[in-house]
């Protein structure tokens, strides 16, 4: 089962209000043990509505960098490299063919 898991990596800040204008994301899926990442940044334009820097939360975050078109697709793509990873270490095999495989009693 593919899990998907979002962090936020990093925030720019204007030093005379707080105002959040960069994050900084990574997404990575994750199914048995194989990886796929991708990370990314979005610019924040100031809303209606203003929090505070030192009140603001990664799921609050996280609600931007989601809800931003740059990242309207990354969940999908992320699934899809995913698959490819899979499919690759799948139809692969590692080992060296001088050594005799161990002989179990």
């Amino acid at each position: 089962m593919t899990i998907i898991t979002w962090k936020i990596t990093d925030m720019l800040r204007s030093a005379a209000d707080g105002l959040v204008t960069r994050v900084g994301w990574e997404a990575v899926a994750s199914d048995a043990g194989i990886e796929a990442p991708m990370r990314g940044a979005i610019d924040v334009n100031r809303g209606d509505a203003f929090t505070p820097f030192d009140q603001l939360t990664e799921e609050q975050v996280l609600a931007w960098v989601k809800a931003s078109p740059k990242t309207a697709n990354v969940e999908e793509n992320l699934t899809k490299r995913l698959n490819e990873l899979t499919a690759h270490v799948a139809a692969t095999v590692n080992g060296l063919p001088w050594a005799a495989p161990a002989v179990q009693e």
